[in-house]
């Protein structure tokens, strides 16, 4: 049976953001700023859990907030515009393990629809990372 099989111990990577760093505060909608979650994830790593904190609340009267993690190439091929909204606390959102076939870049990006968050917050993004390689034969 093909398939992969981990072979490091997770490496975990927690970043801190403001706001301000983000590019989303109460007086801005549209796309934030880009920040470096990872500056490169070597070929042979994976992308195996996100999660994000929001260290106070994160709302929007009349619009949508929302988180994208991608990589090099493919902006949201981790997590793809979840909601950044709610209270302060951890959320584990959905998104795609990415398995690196070429050294790229992980980052991030807030993005503000339709009108400016009525409350903002700093938000740490943790990923775990693991060293896996492909199992061949039958």
């Amino acid at each position: 049976m093909n398939g992969d099989l981990v072979i490091s111990e997770v490496q975990n990577r927690s970043v801190r953001f403001t706001a301000d760093e983000l590019g989303y505060n109460i007086v801005a909608a549209g796309a934030g700023t880009v920040v470096e979650l990872v500056d490169v994830l070597p070929e042979g790593w994976s992308v195996r859990s996100v999660a994000y904190k929001r260290e106070s609340a994160v709302t929007s009267a009349t619009g949508t907030v929302v988180l994208s993690i991608g990589v090099t190439g493919a902006a949201t091929a981790i997590a793809n515009a979840v909601d950044l909204e709610g209270a302060a606390g951890w959320v584990t959102p959905t998104f795609v393990r990415y398995d690196s076939t070429a050294p790229v870049q992980v980052f991030a990006q807030v993005t503000t629809a339709t009108a400016e968050p009525t409350a903002v917050s700093a938000i740490i993004i943790s990923l775990d990372l693991v060293k896996y390689k492909i199992e061949e034969g039958g």
